[in-house]
Parts: structure tokens; sequence; C-alpha cells
């Protein structure tokens, strides 16, 4: 579960340069939510462990996302994830997940599919 307060949806317009699109009226930018989420996946399952660090990170190869309901700041959002795919290719490890957002009335609000890279 996680939420966003208005100074850090800000920091995130600001870092994404999304200050220049629409205000969203006052709802977060989309991929706010999505971005987030997956973010927390990678951190709190700890997908990678320490070959994250010694790989130099991971590279994010994949993202399809759909929106179904703006999400306002404050507002808690659950973000679901099942394993979609888990290969190694070529000297890396690439990683599918599936990814549903629901907001604190349990509404479906996103839903993504991503997919990230971590060296072997």
């Amino acid at each position: 579960m996680f939420s966003f307060d208005a100074a850090r949806a800000a920091a995130f317009k600001a870092a994404t340069g999304d200050e220049k699109s629409p205000d969203y009226n006052g709802a977060l930018p989309p991929s706010a939510v999505v971005a987030e989420g997956l973010a927390r996946l990678i951190s709190e399952l700890d997908l990678f462990g320490e070959r994250i660090l010694s790989a130099g990170g991971v590279v994010h190869t994949s993202q399809e996302a759909e929106f179904f309901a703006p999400v306002m700041p404050g507002e808690t959002i659950e973000a679901t994830a099942r394993l979609a795919g888990n290969t190694l290719r070529r000297g890396a490890r690439f990683v599918s997940v599936f990814t549903e957002f629901r907001n604190e009335s349990n509404e479906l609000v996103a839903t993504a599919s991503s997919t990230i890279m971590v060296p072997e």
C-alpha cells in the first residue's frame, strides 16, 4: 500500500517533466501510480538482492498500462502483483509482472504489465 502527498506528486511531475502536462484536475499523473508500484515491488520483494547493486541496477525494458480512474494526492493505493515471467537470456534476468492498482474503495484504478532486466 502506498500514497502520494502533494509534495511527492509535485516532485514526480518535476522529475519527469510532467509539470508541462495537463494538471489532471488535481489528480496524480497516471504514470506516477504505476512507477511507484513497480519501485515498491522491486524493493519490498527484494527480487534481486545484492545483485542489483553489483550489476548497476535494473533496466526497465517495457511497460504497458491502462488507467481507469484518477488517483488523488493522499489516497491510499493497494498494488497486487503476480509474476508473469522469469527468464534468463544472454546473461540477463528478465522478470515480468502484472499489477492491479485499487483505491480505498477497492475500485480498480490501473493495471500494468512491466518487464525489468538485471544483468547476471
